[in-house]
Formats: C-alpha cells, sequence, structure tokens
C-alpha cells in the first residue's frame, strides 16, 4: 500500500462519551490527535491521548517484520504498510497483513460509554511457522491539543504478568492487558514521532513517546486474541481490567448489535444512508444526564450552532427523539441572558459566549423537533421559557447584539454574494416573496453551487480563495473567501424545492447532487463527510475529516428526498 495515498485515508470509532480512536489506514498517526485510546477525562471533553499505538514485530528464526508505521525527521520507519494486504471499514477498521507466512488481522473497536478500546488480533499461521509476535504498546498520556517530550513526563509503570498500568505526574492512568498474553517490562523511548498533517498545518508536530514493555505471543499455530487498554476505575489493579478482556467478544457483539438497530430505526436501505447514520452516531455524547453534539473530530467540543444546525439530521430524521430532547435540554440549560454556550471549553469546563445567531438556531430546532415528534409537552415545559427569553433578550440588545433601526450595515452596500442568503429562501416561514426567493436560488446555483456544497464566496470577487490549505492565518483567511461548506448544499436543495416545486423532475435532479458524496465516504474521513472542501476542482477536502453538520444535512437530505 502506498505511503502517501495511506495517509489521506483516516479512520475513527467514537465510544459515545467524547473518547475515541483513530489513525491512517496504513496505522500511521499523521496528526497528534490520532491514537487507539483518546480518553474523554471530563465527558465529552477532557480529552487526552493515552494510547498512541501498538507497535507489532513479527520475529522468525533468521528475520523479523515490523508492521507499524512511524514518521522521524527525513525518514519513515519501519516500513509496515509495505505489508498491509488490505485495510476494511465494516463494523470497525480492521487490518490485514501478510508476512512471512503469516496472515495478521487487527480489528479495532470501543466499548460504548466507556473510555476502553480493544485490539483484536487474528493470526493465521500457513506453514506452522516459529517465533513470536511482540506488542508492545506506546504511551503518550498527554492533552490531544499538545505534544510532549521526555522531559515533561514523570512515568511511573506498575507492571505485573498481567499488564501494566502508567501513571504519569498528575496521577492519570492508562491501564492495559491481554486476555491470553504475558506482559514484559522493558522500558523505551521513540524519540522525534514527527505528524505530517500537523506539520503542514502550521502545529506543533513532533515529539518523544513511551513504552513500558511488551506483550509475547509464542508462535505455536493460529492464535486469536485481544489487548485492551482503558483508565482504570477500580483503582490500578490490572486484574479487574484483564477480567473486562475476558468480555471483549461479547463486547463486540453488543457494539455490532447497537449499530444495526441504529440503522433499523432510522429506516434508511442504501449503503449510503447506512454509513450516513453510523456516522451520526459517532457526534452524539453524553454531557451530565443530557446528549451533546461534537462539531467535528478531532479537535471541536460541542458548540451550540454547530449541535443546532445538525439536530435535525442526527436526531429526528433517525428517529432518535430522546437524543434530541437531551441536545435541547442541554443547551436550553445552559442559556444565558438569551446567548447559548458558543463552544464548551475543552480542558476547563467553562462555556464561552459570543455566537449572535446560535440562539435563533436553537429556536428553528425546537420548531423541527415538535415537526417532526408533535411532542408539544416537551416544547413547552422544557425549551419555552429558554425561547422567550431569546426573544426578550434580543429586544434589550443582549451583549451587544442588536439591529439599527434601519437595519442597515454601516460599512455600506456590499456586492459580494454569498450563500447566507439561502437560509432566507429555505426557512419554513419564508421571510421573503417566492418571486425574491426564487432569484436568490437562481443565483446561488449559478454561482456558488458545486459538487460537494456552496462556495462561500463567488469566484468572481477580488478576495476569493481558490484552495483551503496552509498554516492557520491561511485557511482561517480562506475559510469564508470562497471555501466551499458540504453542508450547505441541505439548504440549497431545501429553498430549490421552496421555488421550483417538489415535482419528480426536481427530486431527481437534487438526488442527484448527493452522488458525489457516496464516493466521498471512502476518502479522507472513512464513511464520514469532511468540514470544507477547495473551491475549486478537485475540490480537495479540507478541515476535520468527521464534521457533524456536514453529515447532518447530508443525511437529512438523503432521508427527505427519498
Amino acid at each position: 500500500m502506498d505511503y502517501d495515498k495511506g495517509l489521506g485515508r483516516e479512520w475513527l470509532v467514537a465510544n459515545g462519551i467524547g473518547g475515541y480512536a483513530s489513525s491512517t489506514i496504513i496505522a500511521a498517526n499523521s496528526r497528534k490527535y490520532h491514537g487507539l485510546l483518546v480518553s474523554a477525562t471530563d465527558p465529552p471533553l477532557g480529552r487526552r491521548v493515552l494510547l498512541a499505538g501498538i507497535d507489532e514485530t513479527i520475529s522468525l528464526d533468521c528475520e523479523s517484520f515490523e508492521l507499524s508505521v512511524h514518521k522521524y525527521p527525513n525518514t519513515v520507519h519501519p516500513h509496515g504498510f509495505l505489508h498491509l494486504a488490505s485495510f476494511r471499514m465494516e463494523n470497525f477498521p480492521s487490518f490485514i497483513y501478510e508476512t512471512g507466512g503469516l496472515r495478521v488481522e487487527k480489528t479495532v473497536f470501543m466499548e460504548h460509554g466507556k473510555n476502553a478500546v480493544f485490539i483484536e488480533y487474528c493470526v493465521v499461521n500457513h506453514g506452522f511457522i516459529k517465533g513470536e509476535i511482540l506488542f508492545r504498546p506506546m504511551v503518550t498520556n498527554r492533552g490531544f491539543h499538545s505534544t510532549s517530550r521526555r522531559e515533561d513526563h514523570r512515568f511511573e509503570s506498575l507492571a505485573s504478568d498481567a499488564g501494566c498500568c502508567v501513571l504519569d505526574s498528575e496521577r492519570i492512568a492508562l491501564g492495559f492487558t491481554s486476555d491470553r498474553l504475558g506482559f514484559v517490562e522493558d522500558e523505551s523511548w521513540y524519540y522525534n514521532v514527527e505528524y505530517d498533517r500537523d506539520r503542514v498545518r502550521g502545529l506543533n508536530y513532533q515529539e518523544d513517546i513511551y513504552s513500558p514493555g511488551y506483550f509475547t505471543l509464542p508462535l505455536k499455530g493460529d492464535a486469536s486474541l485481544c489487548i485492551a487498554a482503558s483508565t482504570p476505575t477500580h483503582g490500578y489493579d490490572t486484574s479487574t481490567l484483564k477480567d473486562v478482556c475476558r468480555s471483549w467478544r461479547q463486547i463486540k457483539e453488543g457494539e455490532i448489535v447497537r449499530r444495526k438497530k441504529l440503522v433499523e430505526r432510522a429506516g434508511v436501505t442504501s449503503v449510503f444512508g447506512e454509513k450516513l447514520v453510523l456516522a451520526a452516531d459517532s457526534f452524539i455524547v453524553q454531557r451530565n444526564d443530557d446528549k451533546s453534539v461534537l462539531a467535528g473530530y478531532h479537535w471541536f467540543s460541542d458548540w451550540a450552532r454547530d449541535a443546532m444546525i445538525s439536530l435535525t439530521g442526527l436526531t429526528l430524521v433517525t428517529n432518535r427523539f430522546k437524543d434530541a430532547r437531551g441536545i435541547l435540554s442541554t443547551f436550553a440549560k445552559n442559556a444565558e441572558k438569551g446567548l447559548l454556550p458558543n463552544r464548551f471549553i475543552e480542558d476547563r469546563g467553562e462555556r464561552e459566549y459570543g455566537s449572535a445567531d446560535a440562539p435563533l438556531w436553537f429556536i428553528h430546532a425546537s420548531g423541527e423537533y415538535l415537526e417532526h415528534t408533535g411532542d408539544s409537552k416537551f416544547v413547552r415545559e422544557k425549551l419555552w421559557k429558554t425561547i422567550k427569553s431569546i426573544i426578550s433578550w434580543y429586544r434589550k440588545g443582549t451583549r451587544g447584539v442588536y439591529s439599527d433601526s434601519d437595519g442597515l450595515s454601516e460599512d455600506g452596500a456590499d456586492n459580494s454574494i454569498r450563500p447566507n442568503q439561502i437560509f432566507a429562501a429555505a426557512l419554513p416561514n419564508q421571510p421573503i416573496s417566492i418571486e425574491k426567493a426564487r432569484g436568490i436560488v437562481d443565483t446561488v446555483e449559478r454561482v456558488l453551487l458545486t459538487p460537494f456544497g456552496l462556495r462561500t464566496l463567488t469566484p468572481s470577487s477580488p478576495d476569493y480563495r481558490k484552495h483551503y490549505d496552509g498554516d492557520a492565518v491561511s485557511r482561517d483567511s480562506a475559510y469564508h473567501q470562497g471555501t466551499v461548506w458540504p453542508w450547505l448544499l441541505g439548504p440549497f436543495i431545501t429553498a430549490y424545492l421552496n421555488t421550483h416545486g417538489r415535482t419528480q423532475q426536481n427530486l431527481k435532479r437534487m438526488r442527484k447532487l448527493l452522488t458525489p458524496f457516496e464516493e466521498h465516504l471512502s476518502d479522507a474521513g472513512l464513511g464520514s463527510v469532511s468540514e470544507v472542501f477547495d473551491g475549486e476542482p478537485p475540490h480537495t477536502p479540507g478541515g476535520c475529516a468527521f464534521q457533524a453538520w456536514s453529515v447532518a444535512e447530508i443525511l437529512r437530505i438523503h432521508k427527505e428526498l427519498g
């Protein structure tokens, strides 16, 4: 398998409380956010990369084969991708290696609702070859926005034959064990590991990684085993974790059944629809006794605007009404002086209020909930007070949010053609005439529509940026200046049908607009939809590889078009 192409395709397994496992299809971490266990220590946030990966080495009498892949300054070592026969993403990511007369299949899954990951290995020994396989856990134990060096850590390893528990200076623990392998204590460090994607994005991209030892599998024929890693919940005794690890088959089957039920409840019948439903599930997370929505993986927390825009696609068209109530309740409870939290801050448990339009999206989402469920009791008892408060504070001018008496900007006329106007034509109660709405739709279609959504600025503008790339400054300057947002395809299609009619011809034409996304689900973030795309062909995906409102709006339209 090709190294560069492998880095461009990422997989993600989420646990429903903000934690996840994620990497590339060649098992090379290209971001500091990648890891086999990224734990949510304060669900759904407080995320830490605990287990960066597991290095597998096949040692035979005369030679050895390393299955891992790491990037160092000016080199890649080892070249495990050369032994990778195939990768598949069905229920879970699976890597199939073939080398030295052995076939090794590795599958990664998580226990829903727990900060626990399971790595299943199935070894087929074609020629009853003698030797052993070493499995070496790689530990970082750091906040997922950061990188670290050896001098930043004072790791303490509590090892036994059952496994190992690694504590950092703050006593944050990572435990790992196996259902059938013994653990050998053998400390080592990996220095100057690099993350290519972070380097390109202008972020910190080098760090040192610790390993406390390894598990050993003697080769005596075929074998099936599991290595589990978790944040210990009963002290630092690895024997407790070992008991959990022995149940890995039941945990895996339980997760398969849970995912199957989500698809059945959503009522989708196509493979495209099934993938979108499962992608939607990854963004819905527990927050205290309610629910919330992570805006995107890997680095976004839960944002009010994103959650409200995503609500219909993630929960209502998928018949997850209880989750919808939980999400609306979370933001209603955290409303303050007519504003919703722009976002919950990752490490401090604080809320940031800075979004002028998130409260309007909350009202819209509440209306969507009522439309889909008829549940006026919940709206009346849990949401109505917040809705009235929002309107009242808008009138007062909450936190500097106000409108001039003439409703105009002090900056004067702006001739830029942007997609914001499409909302006026997509709302269930349009504030403009049908003629004006149709004119908006036709203009947006002519100059902003691309195969992957709407450009944020017309190409004829002198401020237009063709590509979303480079460091943070370059990306930020392009974000609203021509970069394509896929989620805007949802309101565009709704507005088109509102103004041109739901004829069979129009429905067929709108369905065709979703076709490029069927292929995209096999690119970038596998099974998901990216945050943005370049404004110009070939419309390279960028930003988060797994974005909530992108998935939500494509899924909503897919369901509504039938």
